[in-house]
């Protein structure tokens, strides 16, 4: 059967045609528009998360390998966490629960509310690291010209603004859990230190009681000095070393990168307090002094290190001790969630016209057999 052929056939019935296709798309436009359900989407704006937020150490967040409380590097891969979080099941229950999702669903307990609401959320990031995320509901059938879509626009900005309080909650909690495991290691290392502070200031006292106060040269004081700030921050990396533990592989790339500095440093500290020769032309080695000179310049570099390790200690207890009680809100939000006013869909003029082809194809279609049919007979 060849083109003109089919143009012949269709003529034939072309009222039929044209009152079937008109048909089909009035009910098309009746069903889209009066009957099926209307879908509105809350969206809500978060702000790049703020490189201060992510740990209690500024040395964490050098270059490439600034971290945050999750572990990863800053820039729009701490975006991409937000995001992540925002779609996590601790986050849903988080909003199930507090939106009362499954009495809203009519769903049985929360791990159904939860399979639900997993389809209905989605978050995307912008090459500038802005998060945006967005959540979908429905209304019932016939809900275009009731008061029941308001509720639904308005329930759909309240759940999307309580995916935000989610993530805050979140965020706090894990900060906060940071700041205590810190601040407990923080105390052991404090009560240590000030015990081998007490005992190396009466050594030192006892010592120059006994040889009548003598003092170091210059020279030396600035060695020792240099040596105790070594060792602070040594220890400084020790401690970011322990808190890193807790949430990172050992295999990381943060803790290989800790471990490298500290690797360094410990051979800077040993070059300053054993004094190898040939290799600390620039002050005077410990090891090529008189042994009671020697002897002082140890017990005063005891205690001039230890001294400087305790003061960074309670600084970053104090530190740890605000984070750890600090609620202030950890996620900035550029756009809050607001009653969406159009819906997303169905999309009506669209719908209405797919309809209107789809019956034009159908009953074309349906012509044709009949037709060809009663040519054969």
């Amino acid at each position: 059967m060849n083109f003109q052929k089919i143009l012949q056939l269709l003529s034939t019935r072309k009222k039929y045609i044209l009152i079937f296709t008109l048909s089909v798309t009035i009910l098309t436009f009746i069903l889209v528009y009066f009957v099926l359900p209307l879908r509105y989407s809350a969206k809500v704006t978060i702000l790049p998360p703020d490189e201060d937020q992510f740990g209690a150490f500024p040395g964490l967040a050098e270059g490439q390998e600034a971290l945050s409380m999750f572990g990863l590097k800053t820039g729009s891969s701490n975006s991409q966490l937000y995001a992540f979080v925002l779609e996590s099941r601790i986050a849903s229950e988080f909003v199930i629960k507090k939106c009362n999702l499954v009495e809203y669903f009519g769903v049985r307990d929360s791990v159904e509310a939860l399979l639900i609401i997993e389809q209905l959320i989605n978050s995307q990031v912008t090459k500038e690291g802005v998060i945006e995320f967005s959540i979908e509901f429905k209304t019932p059938y016939f809900a275009r010209f009731s008061d029941e879509k308001d509720s639904v626009r308005h329930f759909s900005a309240r759940v999307a603004n309580t995916y935000v309080e989610a993530l805050d909650k979140i965020n706090k909690n894990k900060l906060n859990l940071k700041a205590r495991r810190t601040r407990e290691f923080l105390d052991s290392q404090i009560l240590e230190t000030k015990k081998q502070l007490a005992s190396a200031e009466e050594s030192l006292k006892n010592f120059q009681t006994k040889h009548k106060a003598i003092s170091l040269t210059d020279q030396l004081s600035a060695s020792i000095e240099n040596a105790a700030k070594v060792k602070s921050e040594l220890t400084s990396l020790q401690i970011q070393l322990k808190t890193l533990e807790y949430n990172f592989n050992p295999s990381s790339e943060a803790i290989s990168s800790i471990k490298a500095k500290i690797s360094i440093l410990e051979k800077e500290y040993e070059k300053l307090t054993s004094g190898i020769e040939g290799k600390t032309d620039y002050l005077p080695s410990f090891g090529n002094m008189p042994e009671v000179m020697t002897d002082l310049a140890r017990l005063t570099r005891d205690v001039k290190i230890l001294n400087e390790v305790y003061l960074m200690l309670e600084k970053q207890l104090f530190k740890e001790k605000i984070q750890e009680n600090k609620d202030v809100s950890t996620v900035e939000v550029l756009d809050p969630a607001i009653p969406p006013i159009r819906t997303e869909g169905p999309r009506v003029i669209v719908s209405t016209l797919i309809g209107g082809m789809f019956g034009f194809i159908l009953i074309s279609l349906f012509t044709l057999v009949t037709e060809n049919k009663k040519l054969l007979q």
